[in-house]
């Protein structure tokens, strides 16, 4: 970086004859601390819009049933692994430690109605939607855009041991929106396409006692006649 010479004073500046001869300035930029870029720490998983994530960490065979409208084919049970959702397994154990943050990347879109058009993993925001049953099976209910992205963090027992969390609303833009998120074991929370409307990575804390996470899409009841697909992915931000 060049310096600008300034020189001072005018006629009544007294002047040295012989001024000395200074070695030049060094100028040196501040050191700024590195961006957080988050590092790819797992495989890019295929996500079903059949995944129902209130069957994650189910036994096999392990049923939900419905209520359902008119309208729907009448197929009221989901079932594991049938509609499980996707367990992720991360590449380097590390990225699971409590306090660790996660980023995500994910492509793709779903359906929760074939005679609908397909939804980015943002969802449909113009639906916004909670579970039929509410919390089951340990994991909590959820209010967010039908079709969207949604995860949960288990421990390694069985979530039916333990009460449901309370029930996140992302009912909204800036719900959505979120930098950091601290979700507990159990709660189901947003992923989206894992950025914000201004491009941010949403980030999310992993919770003290987390093996485990799923991914799972979002619906009402019924996640069997669902459509489409998402691919999607974890990142840890060092």
């Amino acid at each position: 970086m060049a310096c600008n010479t300034v020189k001072f004073g005018g006629n009544n500046e007294k002047r040295q004859a012989n001024p000395p001869t200074l070695p030049p300035a060094s100028v040196t930029a501040p050191q700024l601390p590195p961006l957080a870029r988050p590092a790819p720490c797992s495989r890019d998983y295929e996500v079903p819009a059949t995944a129902n994530p209130y069957l994650a960490g189910a036994a096999s065979g392990t049923s939900m049933t419905y209520t359902l409208t008119n309208g729907d084919p009448q197929s009221p049970t989901d079932r594991a692994p049938e509609q499980a959702p996707v367990l992720v397994t991360p590449t380097d154990p590390s990225c699971f430690k409590p306090g660790a943050i996660l980023a995500f990347t994910v492509a793709g879109s779903i359906t929760h109605n074939q005679s609908r058009e397909q939804s980015s993993a943002d969802g449909n925001t113009a639906v916004i939607v909670s579970h039929q049953l509410g919390a089951v099976n340990g994991i909590s209910d959820i209010k967010a855009p039908i079709d969207s992205l949604v995860g949960v963090f288990l421990g390694a027992s069985d979530p039916r041991g333990s009460a449901a969390p309370s029930k996140l609303d992302f009912s909204t833009v800036a719900s959505r929106d979120y930098l950091t998120i601290e979700p507990k074991l159990g709660q189901l929370f947003f992923i989206g396409k894992g950025k914000t409307a201004t491009g941010t990575n949403r980030q999310v804390v992993v919770p003290l006692g987390a093996t485990r996470l799923y991914f799972g899409t979002m619906d009402t009841y019924q996640w069997n006649n669902n459509i489409g697909g998402l691919r999607g992915a974890i990142m840890t931000v060092r």
